[in-house]
């Protein structure tokens, strides 16, 4: 997600942020100025307040207005003229570290900042971000060999991701069994919109039927185990990524 800072309308156009609690239909705060307004809700439509709201400007870098919704998940932004688009962050602490999540538009067209617009926003775990094409909302799981292993067909290797306690959005989760994409595609090495949470994890060589060691490989000291219990790595994890993890893979 771009956050950006609307500095040159602050300076130059005089134009404010609000999240006061006028309602939609006020109307504009002048001809060349309209207002953006929406809710943002988890999956089951409860209101999530301190979300970080992003209007961003479709033409000028670095030229966004800021603002935070209210105890009832709702903000209102006022928009000068031109073209805009809603994001919205969460950030949310899970098992001790800070995570922060992109939430889901339902509407992600932009909008002319002349006008009176509504975009609201979801709480989801897992799908494509469409204002983000290729990336999703579930985590990332990052796929590596040890060096003596003798397996190089990292398409054939199941994963089995069993959640241990409730997932980051507060619900049970599921069972979830992946494999990564074959070689010379976006997806190979990789496992792709897991739910973030926290995860006792196996591995199986599809070609043989064996059963795989494993280890966070961000940790490169931490033995090989039959199964291994982790979560994704956060804002605060101290890692090179955000909501994503590090396995690698071994032989018995």
């Amino acid at each position: 997600m771009r956050t950006h800072i609307f500095i040159y309308a602050l300076l130059i156009l005089g134009i404010s942020c609000s999240n006061s609690d006028d309602g939609p239909n006020e109307g504009t705060s002048g001809n060349d100025s309209g207002y953006v307004y929406g809710k943002v809700t988890d999956t089951e439509g409860n209101p999530l307040s301190g979300v970080t709201i992003y209007i961003d400007n479709s033409i000028f870098y670095n030229s966004g207005i800021t603002a935070t919704t209210k105890a009832d998940g709702t903000y209102k932004v006022n928009t000068p003229q031109g073209a805009w688009k809603a994001y919205a962050e969460l950030s949310t602490i899970y098992n001790g570290t800070t995570y922060h999540i992109d939430l889901h538009p339902t509407k992600p067209e932009g909008f002319p900042g002349t006008e009176i617009n509504e975009r609201n926003f979801i709480w989801r775990t897992v799908g494509e971000n469409p204002l983000n094409p290729g990336t999703y909302y579930g985590g990332l799981v990052k796929i590596f060999k040890d060096p003596n292993s003798d397996i190089y067909d990292y398409q054939n290797i199941e994963f089995t991701f069993t959640p241990v306690g409730d997932l980051i959005d507060g619900s049970s989760g599921s069972v979830v069994i992946r494999t990564c994409g074959a070689p010379g595609t976006d997806f190979y090495q990789l496992i792709h919109n897991v739910p973030i949470g926290r995860y006792r994890i196996t591995a199986k060589y599809l070609t043989t039927g064996e059963t795989l060691k494993l280890r966070d490989d961000y940790f490169t000291n931490d033995p090989y185990e039959p199964e291994i219990v982790m979560d994704f790595f956060g804002a605060s994890s101290g890692a090179n990524c955000e909501n994503c993890m590090y396995i690698a893979f071994s032989e018995l």
